[in-house]
């Protein structure tokens, strides 16, 4: 099962780091056993708006 886009792979690693490391940052953090050590959905919101808004500028 991949869970990385490969044509995101095939692009330089600070491309993979500006987007796929936080969206996968905010996955663990969601993930965590303890629910009050879980990300507040507002955090969770923000973040991964963060990382659409640089995908959508380096796009354009």
């Amino acid at each position: 099962m991949e869970i990385v886009d490969p044509a995101l792979l095939t692009q330089e690693r600070s491309k993979m780091v500006e987007y796929v490391i936080p969206i996968l940052e905010v996955g663990l953090a969601c993930s965590t056993e303890s629910p009050k050590d879980r990300m507040s959905i507002a955090s969770v919101l923000h973040k991964l708006h963060l990382v659409k808004k640089n995908i959508l500028e380096v796009s354009s």
